[in-house]
C-alpha cells in the first residue's frame, strides 16, 4: 500500500508496520532505504515554482508603462527609417537608444534588488542543518532529514523537530507544539489510542507531524509520509498553486499607463487631423506627390509628439525610490523579495492574523542567565541545542 493511502491513526501499530512493510524492532535495511528513496523521493519540500534569474529579469519588463516605452522605441525606429529614406539626418534613432538604455538600466536595478533578496531567502533556508535519529538494521543512526523514508523508525527526544509524518509506537509524557499546522498555542499531549478515520488533524493524538516540535518527553514512531505528502507539504503545495496577485501600486501604475496612453493617442490623433484639415484646405484633394508628402510629414510629427509625451523617466524614478525603501528595510533586518511589496506594506493599517506559529514561532528562547552575580549570554534559537553560553 502506498504510504499516502494509509490512515495510520486508525490502525494498531503492528497493522501500520505490516502495511508499510517495516520492522519495529530493527527498522529498515540500507537496501530497502535505497529502494524507497527511489520510489518516494527525498524527504523535502519541493518549490514547484522556483523563480530563475532570467524570470526575475524578464519580470522587470512586465509593466504597462514599460510596454508603452517599448512601443515608443518601435515607433521612433520606424520614423527614423522614414526620415533616412527622405535623405534627412534622423534624431529618432538617438531617442530610441536613450529610451532603451533607460529601460535596461531600470531592469538591471530592479533585477539586482530582487535577485539579492531571493538569494538571501535561499541562504536562510540552508542556515540551520536539520538531522533526524532513525533505527536502521537495529542501530540508531543520525542522518539528514532529506534521507528519511516511509517505514523508517524514528527516535524522538525533547527539543527535536519532527522530520516527517509518523505514527507513534511508544511515548513517554510527550507533548508536541503543533502551532505550525493547527495554530494551537498550547503543546498537545500525545497518546497511543486509536481514532476514527474522519478525526480532525488536531485531534489525532497518536500521530506526529513534520516540522512540529517536541516540547517535552520522548518516544519512537513509524514514518508514514514524507516530503510533499506530509501535512505541511500539502499546505506548501496549495500555497504554490496560488497565482501571485498584482499589488495595489502595480494596479495603479498600470491604470495610469493606460490612461496616459489613451490621452496621448487622442492628442496625437487630434494634431494629425488638424494638420490634415489644413493641408486639404490649402492644397485641395488632388493628393499630388507634394500633398502626400505633407500628410506623411504630419503623421510623423504626430508620432514624434507621442514618443516625446511618454514619461521615460517615471519608470526609473519608481524603481529607484522602491530600491531605497528596500535597502532601508534591509538595514532593519526586514527582507523584501519584490520591489512593489515596499509600497504595499506602507499601505497596511491593520494585520489580522493567527499570531502563534505564523508571526511568531511559539518557542520560548533563553537569551540571558543570571547566576552567582554574573550575567551570561545564551546563544541559539528556540528548542535547538545549537549555541553556547558566553
Amino acid at each position: 500500500m502506498e504510504s499516502k493511502e494509509l490512515n495510520a491513526h486508525v490502525f494498531e501499530v503492528d497493522k501500520v508496520a505490516k502495511e508499510i512493510d517495516t520492522n519495529i524492532n530493527t527498522g529498515l535495511t540500507e537496501e530497502e532505504v535505497g529502494i524507497r528513496l527511489e520510489k518516494y523521493g527525498f524527504n523535502e519540500l519541493i518549490q514547484t515554482r522556483k523563480v530563475s534569474a532570467l524570470e526575475i529579469f524578464i519580470g522587470q519588463f512586465k509593466d504597462f508603462l514599460v510596454y508603452l516605452l517599448l512601443f515608443a522605441i518601435g515607433i521612433s525606429v520606424l520614423v527614423g527609417f522614414y526620415e533616412l529614406s527622405r535623405g534627412r539626418d534622423p534624431t529618432e534613432f538617438m531617442d530610441a537608444i536613450v529610451i532603451l538604455i533607460i529601460l535596461i538600466l531600470n531592469a538591471i536595478l530592479g533585477f539586482y534588488q530582487e535577485f539579492k533578496a531571493e538569494r538571501a531567502v535561499e541562504s536562510l533556508k540552508k542556515m540551520a542543518p536539520h538531522n533526524a535519529k532513525v533505527k536502521r538494521e537495529g542501530r540508531i543512526r543520525e542522518i539528514e532529514v532529506r534521507d528519511v523514508v516511509p517505514g523508517d523508525i524514528i527516535k524522538l527526544d525533547e527539543g527535536d523537530k519532527i522530520p516527517a509524518d509518523a505514527r507513534l509506537i511508544i511515548k513517554y509524557s510527550m507533548y508536541v507544539d503543533e502551532a505550525i499546522l493547527t495554530g494551537e498555542s498550547q503543546p498537545v499531549e500525545k497518546d497511543l489510542k486509536l481514532y476514527e478515520e474522519k478525526t480532525m488533524l488536531a485531534d489525532r493524538k497518536n500521530m506526529v507531524y513534520s516540522n512540529t516540535i517536541i516540547t517535552r518527553g520522548n518516544g519512537e514512531a513509524i514514518v508514514v509520509r514524507t516530503g510533499m505528502k506530509t501535512e505541511v507539504g500539502k499546505i506548501a503545495e496549495k500555497i504554490q498553486e496560488e497565482e501571485p496577485e498584482k499589488s495595489p501600486f502595480q494596479k495603479e501604475v498600470n491604470r495610469f499607463g493606460k490612461q496616459l496612453g489613451i490621452i496621448i493617442m487622442i492628442i496625437c490623433l487630434f494634431v494629425f487631423l488638424f494638420e490634415l484639415i489644413i493641408i486639404i484646405a490649402t492644397e485641395g484633394t488632388t493628393f499630388s506627390d507634394e500633398e502626400i508628402n505633407e500628410i506623411v510629414e504630419a503623421l510623423a510629427l504626430s508620432i514624434t509628439l507621442a514618443v516625446s509625451a511618454v514619461p521615460e523617466g517615471l519608470i526609473v524614478v519608481i524603481t529607484v525610490v522602491m530600491s531605497i525603501g528596500m535597502r532601508k528595510m534591509a538595514e532593519r533586518n526586514a527582507l523584501v523579495k519584490t520591489l512593489t511589496a515596499v509600497e504595499t506594506l506602507g499601505r497596511v493599517d491593520i494585520i489580522c492574523s493567527d499570531k502563534t506559529g505564523t508571526l511568531t514561532k511559539n518557542e520560548m528562547t533563553v537569551k540571558k542567565v543570571y547566576l552567582g552575580g554574573i550575567e551570561y549570554d545564551v546563544e541559539g534559537v528556540g528548542y535547538s541545542l545549537e549555541g553556547k553560553i558566553v
